[in-house]
């Protein structure tokens, strides 16, 4: 799934090189591996994929705000940070979380249902504004990241969507192989 700008995303095959036969992500050819996890079943399996377009270069994020389903969405260069991530979100009991290495960096912490904060407004504002300001210094060119990776899994736009049940052609109503036989 290649991000084309802040909230349209399209299909974007490409060549994955795996690691004792698990795919990784190749930060150097802005490639990133991105899972959405059902936040109302513990229980089941995410939604695995991958990305294209969101520019880090190092480091992970987790979020539970994602429009319309409010599932957590994370998104990293390697599954160490991605798990620092999520666990950093589950600290806080949600919110938006930037790690490097396995070192939160930011964190916008949303621990009403994982989408509303009991501060001030503008402590929130400024907590976002330092999330947006880590995923830029981790190599993300997206202009609002908190914006972009909301709409993430967001079937009401097009084109590819990455969901808690796995990629889903907006346009066909359907799933999409993670995988494509040549």
């Amino acid at each position: 799934m290649e991000l084309v700008n802040e909230t349209i995303t399209q299909e974007t095959p490409v060549e994955m090189e795996s690691h004792h036969g698990r795919l990784i992500a190749d930060p150097g050819r802005d490639i990133v591996k991105a899972a959405v996890f059902n936040k109302s079943d513990a229980g089941a399996a995410p939604g695995l994929g991958f990305t294209k377009g969101v520019g880090l270069r190092s480091g992970a994020l987790a979020m539970s705000i994602l429009w319309d389903t409010n599932n957590i969405l994370v998104i990293g260069t390697s599954d160490q940070e991605m798990a620092a991530a999520m666990n950093g979100l589950i600290r806080m009991q949600g919110g938006m979380v930037v790690v490097q290495g396995e070192k939160v960096v930011a964190q916008a912490p949303l621990p009403i249902c994982g989408i509303i904060s009991p501060e001030p407004l503008p402590q929130i504002v400024r907590e976002i504004k330092e999330v947006e300001v880590a995923c830029q210094r981790l190599g993300s060119s997206l202009a609002r990241p908190f914006l972009s990776l909301q709409t993430f899994s967001f079937t009401g736009l097009p084109f590819l969507r990455l969901t808690d049940q796995g990629l889903v052609d907006v346009r066909k109503m359907s799933k999409v192989s993670l995988f494509v036989t040549v």
